[in-house]
């Protein structure tokens, strides 16, 4: 299908990441291999009973650069958040007290980050909720560490929910489409922790706000289906999407919304993964290791063979 998003993350395997780190290991050693360099058997001997001893450091050195390896390629272990970067076109629309407060040039953009191993959470009706708006629970963020800012009004977002439906009526009565939301609070009536910062405009105080991509919307171009299941993608589509802001009147307890903002031509684009500094370190400290047992492996060869000739 067309614009389908991917389902889940590929699966790697940390034997996969062993075999190609032994390999570079095996080359890396036979560059050091000074026995080739001795034409006496005393020699030769005494360099096989160095390289038993040093045996552990090589191993242990690389243990810690094969960590690191599997931190950096994602093999074997849960794959890092992931952020992304996010910005719409301008001309706003909806409900028209609120969309006229802001100017027809007004976009959004900002940042957020996704992780695509958050688990599933409970079904909503609208389609599969993943992560969870409670921290406390210790589930992974789905949709965490919002940040954005429109018309040099800013709002941020500690922790929110994705929400993916495959053939779902988004509202009572609607006809059944793909649906792909991430959500920064839960609705008015929910009791989950509701942790948005927002911003007051006019008389209206931002309350929640929202990425979504829905099948059969039209502007700037046409959606079709592009889920054929409700796991959580692996990467958020590259397709255009649209943006919600939603308001309630400020200094009011109602339980529903006073209205929408929506911004369409929502493009998010995710940003470079960089090494964490303890991969960072791992890989360091692996490196490290062994070149210190190269130079010392070279200087005890070097040292025995001295003592050899001596003797002789």
């Amino acid at each position: 299908m067309l614009g389908v998003v991917e389902a889940g993350p590929e699966e790697r395997h940390p034997a996969d990441g062993l075999k190609l780190l032994g390999a570079v290991l095996a080359r890396f050693r036979s560059r050091i291999d000074y026995s080739q360099r001795f034409t006496c058997l005393s020699c030769k001997n005494q360099f096989a009973s160095i390289l038993d001893t040093g045996g552990f450091m090589w191993r242990l050195a690389g243990k810690f650069v094969f960590i690191a390896v599997l931190h950096c390629v994602g093999g074997g272990v849960a794959a890092a958040p992931v952020t992304y970067s996010f910005s719409t076109s301008a001309s706003p629309f909806g409900t028209t007290s609120i969309a006229g407060l802001f100017s027809s040039d007004a976009v959004i953009s900002g940042t957020f980050d996704f992780d695509s191993a958050a688990p599933f959470i409970q079904d909503v009706g609208t389609g599969l909720s993943y992560g969870g708006h409670n921290a406390t629970t210790g589930n992974a963020a789905s949709f965490s560490e919002l940040s954005g800012s429109v018309s040099g009004l800013s709002f941020s977002d500690k922790r929110g929910v994705v929400i993916v439906g495959n053939d779902r009526s988004p509202a009572p009565g609607a006809v059944p489409v793909d649906s792909l939301a991430l959500s920064a609070d839960p609705s008015l009536t929910s009791t989950s922790p509701r942790n948005l910062v927002g911003f007051t405009i006019g008389d209206y105080t931002l309350v929640n706000v929202r990425l979504f991509w829905l099948e059969d919307q039209s502007v700037p171009d046409l959606i079709t289906d592009f889920l054929d299941n409700e796991a959580l993608p692996a990467t958020l589509p590259t397709f255009d999407g649209r943006m919600a802001l939603d308001f309630v009147r400020t200094g009011t307890t109602t339980t529903s919304l006073a209205g929408s903002v929506f911004f369409d031509g929502l493009n998010v684009d995710a940003s470079t993964p960089v090494s964490e500094p303890e991969t960072l370190a791992l890989l360091l400290t692996g490196l490290g290791s062994m070149v210190f047992c190269s130079r010392r492996k070279r200087l005890t060869v070097i040292k025995a063979h001295s003592n050899v000739r001596l003797s002789q």
